[in-house]
């Protein structure tokens, strides 16, 4: 057994011991605690390690507000007496490197190390030994199985005489990536940087011994060139993650010649987000992936915030084609705006005959009336797509939305989320302030497949009843029919109580006209809806 113990206040011996009778916990260490408090702990927790049959404190969390008010002995003095974690995890840190290295050298054991937005502080002229030293110490890990390293950039009261390790244009971190290439059981790396698109001073070399030995690689706001790519051949990598790198389409050719030729025939997750690919470089890598014969591997695409235009929604049809063999499960083509309505019913025209996809998002891609039309024709047909994320797109319609709306009340249909705002499809008439109400098409949704799945929103249909339906009741009326034909305990004894929870709805929507479609809705529904003494 495990428990999690948050210090954060002047109450830092009693709940420590409190523990006695666990196995093992976790310790997070967060808040602005005295020193005198830190001393406390630090004693306490010398007491601890030198005893037996106590538990073992198997993951540390420390956050800046912790850590902000520390020097470099407290911290070391801290960490020596943390022998036994098998997880590290530090946010938001200032800290020397030399404190970092005395607390992985003392937990021999740490499986996964989380280093979010942290700064590591050295002497100018010391920056090549604490490196060495940083690597040696990771090397010796030999059970690490991820490795998470977001390097900070907030240097707010640094003193002028330290800098931040991995900065600039130096190859420490190149030295680093290479000395945990070398562990035999690493899984996953994570190397990213505040800012976007940052100077890389990661070696192609050192990328390539990387993206061999992992399972997974995610490169965030550094800059990978085509030198990079040309590196990449791997029988183990299975998540490539490369996100605002810019890549351009020089980058992403390299990358699809490396999926052509099955260098990476593992590969079943692609993320190139965020690269300034335009149809060019993404055509590319949609082709490779329909060319390759282990194309059917590849389950997660995501191509978002890019350049492209209605050309790649062309390709990527073909690619959910049926006859293509397609095994994707996760497609994001959001925040492409130039993909239109051209580049949507092209896409969505595809999901009538592919029967893997089961999550498409195409936020802010500039879609309109066309693409819901033709997304509510292939959902007839289609069985495994489950959410939709249409968000943020302004030439979406009444037209579009009402198509959406008959299609899901007339078919029995798989969809369990569908994500859209509509500011044109909104209640004639202001309210009492002159504002205007969102659609309530998402909650229309998200209401309908929670209660055709049996999973309540709340404790009770009475609380049901007061909450999100009261507030939406008047615009989504189609959510109230259906609720009341999906829920048939409404209309099953005792009376009364169901009497009063259909005129309770009364009351909410007052006499109206019937919703959009009443196809596919139970007629008793309706005929009780309009009539609340029936």
């Amino acid at each position: 057994m495990s428990t999690t113990l948050t210090l954060s206040d002047s109450s830092v011996l009693s709940q420590f011991l409190s523990l006695r009778d666990e196995n093992s916990f976790e310790l997070g260490l967060e808040g602005g605690c005295p020193k005198e408090n830190v001393n406390e702990l630090t004693r306490a927790l010398m007491i601890h390690c030198n005893q037996d049959n106590v538990p073992k404190i198997t993951a540390l969390f420390v956050h800046k507000s912790f850590s902000k008010a520390l020097s470099e002995d407290d911290l070391i003095q801290l960490f020596n007496c943390l022998p036994d974690l098998d997880e590290l995890s530090l946010s938001s840190v200032t800290m020397s490197v030399k404190a970092l290295v005395v607390l992985v050298a003392q937990a021999k054991h740490l499986k996964k190390i989380r280093l979010d937005r942290i700064v590591l502080l050295c002497q100018r002229a010391e920056t090549t030994g604490v490196t060495a030293r940083l690597c040696k110490a990771l090397s010796a890990l030999t059970g690490l199985h991820s490795f998470h390293l977001s390097l900070g950039s907030d240097s707010t009261g640094i003193d002028r005489r330290v800098i931040p390790l991995f900065a600039g244009e130096n190859t420490d971190l190149d030295v680093l990536v290479r000395a945990i290439s070398s562990l035999e059981n690493l899984r996953s790396v994570y190397l990213g940087r505040d800012g976007r698109n940052q100077q890389s001073n990661l070696l192609p070399r050192a990328f390539a011994a990387l993206v061999q030995t992992t399972e997974s690689v995610t490169i965030r706001n550094m800059a990978i060139s085509p030198a990079h790519v040309r590196q990449l051949r791997s029988q183990s990598l299975q998540s490539l993650n490369l996100i605002q790198t810019d890549l351009r389409d020089d980058g992403a050719l390299a990358l699809s010649r490396c999926i052509a030729e099955g260098l990476l025939p593992f590969l079943n997750k692609l993320y190139v987000a965020g690269n300034a690919m335009t149809d060019e470089g993404a055509v590319a890598i949609v082709k490779a992936i329909q060319s390759n014969p282990v194309r059917r591997k590849l389950e997660v695409l995501d191509l978002h915030d890019n350049f492209l235009m209605s050309t790649t929604g062309a390709a990527v049809s073909v690619l959910l084609g049926s006859n293509c063999g397609c095994g994707l499960t996760f497609l994001d083509l959001s925040c492409n705006p130039g993909l239109g309505d051209h580049g949507g019913v092209a896409v969505a025209s595809a999901l009538a005959d592919n029967c893997t996809l089961e999550q498409l998002c195409l936020f802010g891609c500039g879609l309109g009336n066309q693409t819901c039309k033709a997304i509510a024709a292939s959902l007839s047909r289609n069985r495994t797509l489950k959410r939709l994320n249409l968000y943020d797109n302004q030439y979406i319609g009444e037209q579009g939305v009402l198509a959406l709306v008959e299609c899901l009340q007339d078919q029995a249909f798989y969809l369990e989320r569908l994500e859209i705002k509509t500011s044109q499809l909104v209640s004639r008439t202001a309210d009492s302030e002159g504002k205007h109400p969102k659609s309530t098409l998402d909650f229309f949704l998200r209401l309908n497949r929670e209660f055709k799945r049996g999973e309540a929103l709340f404790k009770s249909e009475a609380d049901y009843l007061k909450g999100p339906v009261a507030k939406a009741s008047e615009l989504d009326l189609s959510s109230l029919f259906y609720l009341l034909s999906a829920r048939p305990t409404l209309f099953s004894p005792p009376a009364s109580r169901t009497r009063q929870a259909i005129v309770h709805l009364h009351k909410l929507c007052h006499p109206v006209a019937l919703p959009l479609s009443q196809k596919g809705t139970s007629s008793v529904a309706a005929k009780v809806f309009c009539n609340p003494q029936a």
